[in-house]
């Protein structure tokens, strides 16, 4: 049912946050980001999505998680896939990835703050809403998996312009977000499916969704769809720039680091996209 992926939803959430707070104590990246949030302060508060992979039961047997050793991941803890047996699940969060496409309010500028005070924060601006959903949900093309389901996350936020209670949610009252919201979850929207010739929304949670099939030119290897997971690491950090602040300049080691951060996890994609 419809709400048994929300709740895995939450769980990937717990799961792929604790990966990133343990990665960051074990490994010492060098970054300065510095958390002050628990866990479960971090579940249901971004953008999400899920992909299921089904495989034959001969061909995996066992539990892995890939992505979560990228220094992308490490400085951006957004995408992982998590590998068990013969399902593959990946995972994305991120501030407004899917929004925009599922029609809710979404700012037209993100930036990653690199330098100064607030080093590690997103900095958004020019908040727009459009109330249409748009094909497909996700500009980047994943390999199609059995179900992809993805969930926009308003951001709470007060004051005059925010009379909706939630950054570019301008209205006391907006149709199309009271009719696209999970009921009794004020800033969840319900899940979008993605399917390959429409998205449609799930407004109720009780829903069987059953899984699609993927076969010919459609079904990938474990590695091809493994790869992907830096893909999409890649992807999206470089789709919004960095900003550096005033007087606080990017030095040659943070050039250097940023540099490495690009080419590391590409060449994890290769790694795993020509394994045999």
């Amino acid at each position: 049912m419809a709400e048994s992926y929300l709740t895995l939803l939450n769980w990937l959430d717990k799961v792929r946050i604790g990966i990133w707070l343990n990665y960051r104590l074990l490994e010492n990246y060098p970054i300065q980001i510095q958390p002050n949030f628990y866990i479960n302060q971090r579940i249901a508060t971004k953008d999400r999505m899920v992909g299921v992979y089904l495989f034959d039961k001969s061909e995996a047997v066992g539990l892995n998680a890939f992505g979560m050793d990228s220094r992308i991941f490490a400085d951006m803890p957004s995408c992982f896939s998590l590998r068990i047996n013969n399902i593959l699940l990946t995972n994305v969060s991120a501030d407004f990835f899917c929004s925009a496409n599922c029609g809710f309010p979404y700012p037209r500028v993100i930036q990653f703050i690199r330098s100064g005070p607030d080093v590690g924060k997103t900095s958004m601006q020019s908040f727009c809403i459009s109330r249409k959903r748009v094909h497909p949900i996700s500009e980047f093309r994943w390999i199609k998996p059995s179900i992809s389901l993805f969930q926009p996350i308003m951001l709470p936020a007060s004051g005059p312009p925010w009379q909706g209670g939630f950054l570019g949610d301008y209205n006391l009252f907006d149709g199309y977000l009271y009719k696209h919201k999970l009921e009794g979850q004020p800033s969840q929207g319900v899940l979008f499916r993605q399917w390959a010739d429409r998205v449609e929304p799930i407004y109720d949670t009780k829903s069987i969704l059953e899984f699609d099939k993927v076969v010919g030119d459609d079904s990938k290897t474990m590695n091809e769809i493994v790869a992907q997971t830096y893909d999409f690491q890649l992807d999206l950090y470089q789709r919004y720039p960095s900003v550096w602040a005033d007087g606080f300049p990017p030095s040659e080691f943070d050039k250097a680091y940023e540099a490495m951060k690009v080419e590391t996890t590409a060449g994890l994609a290769d790694f795993y996209r020509h394994a045999s």
